[in-house]
């Protein structure tokens, strides 16, 4: 009876902090199935789980000690007098052991149990909890009231229903008051009706939590300090309300918590139901709240706490471990040091063993597991698994159904569903998935990273280092292992995979050796670098690239296939192509169904529709441009060249150096045995052989010549023939041909009608004529004249004598061709019809080459000369000649266009015009170099070159002229004019601009539209830089002088001088250095810059006074202001703002610096003087100075300060120095002058300070006016 006065101390400080429950196994806490008063507590005690049994001595011990301490009046309890001063030491120990877990379980109850007793009770039920709580006082207090006017002892009922008097009472029926349960459940109607379902196994509280726990805490913390005292006295008598308080605290737990258990550094303090708590070690806190639900804690400062049914939290095998449950049929084991093991779902199992792992769970049906150092392992979803393991390993899963493992130092994430991620490695290695049903594996190596944005994807990167793979899109498998620093880089949907989900079948893969890439763009395709260094690129659909060895493929299109090896590349451009390249070779196709094979150093490009090409042999080449085209070449260095539809050309029967070339449709070459063969074929329907021996020549300019036959059935091919041997002489297949070669290696080849042929000569001569009435003549002595013509109505003339050659290609209708050579070479290649072409060379070389209709070109050279002319187009005119050691090259493409390039005297001569309605023209004498050239179309070009000089004129647009005489000068553009002489370089590039440069090292550039920029004549060193539209810039008059324009319509001049700079960085502004007219003072080293629009800047001299000026600077930064400096030496003026000015007047002065700064400010000197100072700083302010070594400063808004005159007639003052004036603040005004050394300063708000006329004045104001 005597132990129930007193709780525990733990207890007490339990209830004291507020944290809303009491020691359940108290002898003072009885349950309320045991019937008993308060003298059956030992029996209650017993009567508890048996972890409670199981407390410690000290603790019993303790308990004793309190019990035995009281004074309530019965003898049994004095007798316990010896016992108390015995426990006295042990009371101390309690004590001080109640303080210590006082700041440990602080933080873990407080939150813990709030939050669980929060759950019970709906938060719109706080109103009634206030009420509840205010009758509950006042009932307490009636209890309290009732019992101190009957001193006589009551003791309270077991299960809290009622008071009962003590035996020692008087038999005098005593009131009985209301029990304090009673009392509680009559403020609430509602909870009262819960309170009536006692046969419920688990009710609610009987008030609300947060009621609860604040009446709970307040009434036991001010009855229990005096029992928290570790010295306190011995305690009185307990008070019957006290009991009641704690008895219906007791209920309230039970009831709600009716399998809970909590143990605190091994001590069980709750025990109720199935729930299991273990704590060993100092600071260990075990709590477990739910059926079969258990929680342990071992090791110094460990927490393991579950909430929820048939779960564990176990916090084992070191200190600081923490291990939490929020739901059912879930483990949670944290072991080591600072690890962390917290799961809130159902059914799952989280592990954290090692030095600062965390495990984290936040769902369902997921496992989650790390080891080591540092690791961490979180899953928010459903059904997962995550593992990681090493140190700072890390894996991440947000979704369902998802697999993640890392180990090393490598991490992975994974956001989506139904994905696997592994991330293995000890250094920077990453596998991300973000996405649904993939998987990534970044593994067994460094710095390995495997990305996934997408579905249905299959990606690794392993056993190397330094591998990436990053697939986007669905349905992708890519894969970079087996070596260092691949990369794979997939984006698009189903490529490298072969079923879904995705496997290895199929795959994106770049390994088996280092440095290798693979890029895919698209769908449904496959590529694949094996070796070292191979590069594989796929952008379309349904494609597959491979390369190996050092190789490269690039795949843009869709349905293609290509493959290289050995150094080797294979390029596709274009829908359902192959290609193939092997052994350093190339294999390219531009088009669609195509295919291109390429292998020992052999070249196979294919441009156009259902070609092929194949190039077999050391240094084959096949191109093939056109459509329905074959071409081959193999066993050697031959050449196939395919221009047109539907050609076939072959040469693989074996030999070195033999060439086909085929322009035109529809034509069949093919190249037996031997070397240095060659067919030639401009037009269609022609046949051409040449082999079976070397030097055979087959040439074939027209149409129908020869025929092709094709097919099983078909009869033997008739070719035009050149072979069987070496050097053979004619063959003629046709109607009506006279052919006729005389004395030696002299060739004639006919195919055609009525043709006409001489050759003859001591030396090799040869006439080729494929067409009809065709007539040519040849004639060689102790040289090579070689006549070959290809169509109708054409003429040919070649004569060479004494060491000379002339050579005449006529292709087309109605053509003539004049050679002679004498002791040089003179060369006329004509294709097309209605043309003239003449080449005359006497000791020197001349060469003609026409391509088009109704074009003329002459070529002349002499006395060692050599002069070319080259011709394609229509209507156009190239003429060239060369004379005395000189050289002359001339090429025109176009049509109506026209060009004349002529050397003299050891000169070189250049002229190219490309494009229509062009004119080009270049005059070179004595070994001086002159360059033409036109791009575009109605455009010119001249340029003069003499005396060892370089002169170029180049235009690139239309509409544009160009001109330069020993200058550099080039247009690009549209309407452009750009000159340049005598050393000058001149740029243009825009439209609409003008550039003329003149003297050397002059320089000119021009960038935009509507631009003029010029240097005038007789001037050397000179810059102009003009980048912008509308502008306008200028150079007279002096040397070295430089002109930058950066924006709009601004205008920038330098003259009158040397070493001037004007600078322009805005729109609409100007600046001007220099002089604008002739003077004897000098004008140079002046400096103007504006950066701003609608501003201005001018240093130097003035037109007015026609005085020069050195050295001046005026600068300009802000909109719509000005700065000038000018009319002497040195002046310096500067505006910083918008709307401002800074300037030294129209009179004449040095050393005069104007400093501007603020919006509508301005500085001035207003008539002639030297070494003076006007400075403003803010806005809506002047200073202003007259005379010479004035001082005038203006710092505030709407101020001014005057130096040296009177502001109300400043024009009649007299000439002073020496003068002071300055305002600081605003609205001010300080007026110095006129005389000499005057001061007037002004400093603060609506200030006027003013000397007036005389000597040596002065005035102060400092903030007041007077």
């Amino acid at each position: 009876m005597e132990s129930a006065k007193y709780v525990s101390r733990v207890g007490a400080l339990a209830v004291a902090l507020g944290l809303g429950f009491a020691v359940s196994n108290s002898p003072a806490l009885a349950d309320s199935s045991d019937g008993g008063g308060a003298s059956d507590s030992s029996k209650s005690e017993s009567s508890n789980s048996e972890s409670s049994k199981s407390a410690s001595s000290e603790s019993e011990t303790s308990e004793k000690g309190d019990a035995g301490s009281g004074s309530g009046g019965g003898g049994a309890e004095s007798d316990d007098d010896d016992g108390d001063a015995e426990n006295s030491d042990e009371d101390d120990t309690a004590a001080e052991a109640a303080d210590e877990l006082a700041a440990e379980v602080a933080e873990e109850l407080a939150t813990e149990v709030p939050e669980e007793l929060a759950t019970e009770v709906p938060e719109d039920d706080n109103d009634d909890a206030h009420g509840a709580e205010d009758e509950f006082d006042a009932a307490v207090e009636e209890s309290v009231e009732l019992i101190e006017d009957n001193p006589a002892e009551v003791e309270l009922a077991a299960d809290g229903d009622r008071v009962a008097e003590a035996e020692s009472v008087d038999e005098a029926t005593v009131q009985q008051p209301e029990p304090v349960a009673d009392a509680v459940h009559s403020a609430e109607p509602g909870l009262a009706a819960e309170t009536s379902e006692s046969e419920s196994s688990a009710r609610g509280l009987q008030t609300q939590p947060g009621t609860f726990v604040e009446v709970a805490s307040s009434a036991l913390g001010a009855a229990m300090a005096p029992l928290a005292a570790p010295s306190a006295p011995a305690a009185p008598a307990p008070s019957p309300a006290l009991l009641g308080i704690l008895g219906w605290i007791r209920r309230e737990i039970e009831a709600t918590y009716a399998n809970y258990s909590i143990s605190i550094n091994g001590v069980q303090l709750v025990q109720n139901g199935t729930a299991v708590a273990i704590s060993d070690g100092f600071g260990s806190i075990a709590i477990a709240y739910g059926e079969n639900a258990t929680a342990t804690a071992q090791g110094w400062f460990t927490r393991a706490v579950v909430r929820g049914d048939d779960s564990t939290a176990e916090a084992i095998d070191g200190n600081f471990n923490r291990a939490r449950v929020y739901g059912d049929d879930n483990a949670a084991t944290a072991s080591g040091t600072f690890s962390r093991a917290i799961i809130r779902g159902e059914e799952n199992t989280a592990v954290a063993d090692g030095f600062s792992t965390r495990s984290t769970i936040v769902g369902d049906l997921s496992i989650a597991s790390t080891t080591g150092r540092y690791t961490v392992a979180a899953i928010d979803g459903d059904s997962n698994a995550a593992t990681a393991a090493g140190v700072g390993a890390s894996v991440r899963i947000v979704g369902d159904g998802s697999v993640a493992d890392s180990t090393g130092g490598a991490r992975a994430l994974v956001i989506g569903d139904s994905n696997s991620a592994t991330a293995q490695g000890d250094f920077f290695t990453r596998a991300v998935i973000i996405g649904d049903t993939n998987s990534a594996t970044a593994a067994e190596g460094n710095f390995n990273r495997a990305l996934i944005i997408g579905d249905l994807n299959l990606v690794g990167a392993a056993f190397g280092d330094n591998n990436r793979v990053v697939a986007v899109g669905d349905g992708n498998s890519a894969l970079a292992r087996d070596g260092d620093h691949n990369t794979v880089v997939v984006r698009g949907n189903n490529n490298g995979a072969t079923e879904t989900p995705p496997s290895l079948d199929g795959v994106v893969f770049a390994g088996n050796g280092d440095r290798n890439t693979v890029r895919v763009r698209g769908n449904n395709s496959e590529a694949k670098a094996d070796g070292d260094r191979n590069y594989v690129r796929v952008d379309g659909i349904g494609s597959v690239g491979f390369a190996s060895a050092n190789a490269k493929v690039v795949i843009i299109g869709d349905d293609n296939l290509a493959g290289a090896e050995e150094r080797s590349v294979s390029y596709i451009r274009g829908d359902n192509s192959v290609a193939s390249a092997v052994d350093d070779a190339t294999a390219v196709i531009i088009g669609s169904d195509n295919a291109a094979e390429a292998s020992s150093r052999g070249l196979a490009v294919i441009v156009g529709m259902n070609d092929s090409a194949t190039a077999d042999g050391t240094g084959g080449a096949a191109f093939v441009l056109g459509d329905n085209n074959s071409g081959s070449t193999g066993f050697g260095d031959n050449l196939v060249l395919l221009v047109g539809d539907d050609n076939t050309a072959t040469a693989i029967a074996g030999g070195n150096r033999n060439r086909v070339l085929v322009f035109g449709d529809d034509n069949g070459v093919l190249l037996d045995s031997g070397d240095h063969n060659k067919v030639v074929i401009t037009g269609s329907g022609n046949a051409g052989r040449a082999g079976d021996g070397d030097h055979n020549t087959v040439v074939i300019r027209g149409n129908d010549n020869g025929e092709r036959f094709f097919g099983p059935a078909a009869p033997p091919n008739e070719f035009v023939i050149a072979g069987t041997g070496d050097r053979n002489t004619v063959r003629i297949d046709g109607d009506g041909n006279i052919a006729e070669a005389t004395d030696g290696h002299s060739t004639v080849y006919i195919r055609g009608d009525d043709n006409t042929v001489t050759a003859g000569g001591e030396s090799s001569s040869a006439a080729v004529i494929v067409g009809d009435d065709n007539t040519a003549e040849v004639a060689a002595e102790e040289a090579r004249a070689v006549i070959r013509v290809y169509g109708n109505q054409n003429e040919a003339t070649a004569a060479a004598d004494g060491d000379g050659y002339a050579t005449l290609l006529l292709i087309g209708d109605l053509n003539e061709g004049v050679v002679a050579a004498a002791g040089g070479r003179a060369k006329v290649v004509i294709i097309g019809a209605g043309n003239d072409g003449l080449a005359s060379s006497q000791d020197g070389r001349a060469t003609t080459s026409i391509v088009g209709e109704d074009n003329s070109v002459t070529s002349l050279a002499d006395n060692d000369s050599r002069a070319t002319a080259t011709l394609w187009g229509a209507s156009s005119t190239v003429t060239v000649d060369a004379s005395d050691d000189a050289m002359s090259r001339a090429m025109l493409s176009g049509d109506d266009s026209t060009l004349v390039v002529s050397a003299d005297f050891g000169a070189h001569a250049v002229g190219r015009v490309v494009g229509d309605l062009n004119t080009g023209a270049v005059d070179a004498i004595d070994d001086a170099l002159g360059i033409v050239e036109v791009v575009g179309g109605t455009s010119s070009a001249s340029t003069e070159a003499y005396g060892g000089s370089f002169s170029r004129a180049s235009v690139y647009g239309t509409s544009s002229a160009v001109a330069a005489t020993n200058g550099d000068a080039v247009a690009v553009g549209r309407d452009n004019v750009a000159s340049a002489d005598e050393g000058a370089v001149v740029r243009v590039f825009g439209h609409d601009n003008s550039g003329a440069g003149y003297g050397e090292d002059s320089l000119v550039v021009v960038i935009g539209d509507g631009n003029v920029a010029n240097t005038r004549v007789y001037l050397t060193g000179n810059r102009i830089y003009v980048q912008g539209d509308g502008n306008t810039a200028e150079i007279s008059d002096g040397d070295h002088n430089t002109v930058r324009v950066y924006g709009d319509n601004n205008l920038g001049t330098a003259r009158g001088g040397d070493h001037n700079t004007a600078l322009v960085y805005g729109r609409q502004s100007n600046a001007e250095a220099g002089c604008s007219f002739a003077t004897t003072d000098g004008c140079d080293g002046n400096t103007a810059t504006v950066r701003g629009s609608q501003s201005s800047a001018i240093s130097g001299g003035s037109v007015g006074l026609s005085v020069g000026g050195d050295n001046n600077t005026a600068t300009v930064r802000g909109d719509r202001s000005s700065a000038t400096a000018a009319n002497g030496d040195d002046n310096y003026a500067s505006v910083r703002g918008d709307g401002s000015d800074a300037g030294t007047g129209d009179d004449v002065g040095s050393n005069n610096t104007m400093l501007t700064r603020g919006d509508n400010s301005s500085t001035r000197r207003l008539g002639p003087g030297d070494d003076n100072l006007a400075y403003v700083s803010g806005a809506e302010s002047a200073a202003q100075v007259l005379g010479s070594s004035n001082i005038a400063v203006a710092i505030g808004t709407f101020s001014k300060a005057e130096s040296g005159f009177d502001f109300e007639d400043p024009l009649n003052s007299p000439d002073s120095q020496y003068n002071l004036a300055i305002v600081v603040g605003g609205q001010s005004i300080a007026s110095a002058g006129p005389g000499d050394g005057n001061t007037a300063i002004a400093v603060g708000y609506d200030l006027d300070a003013a000397t007036g006329p005389g000597d040596g004045l002065t005035v102060v104001k400092l903030f007041v006016d007077d």
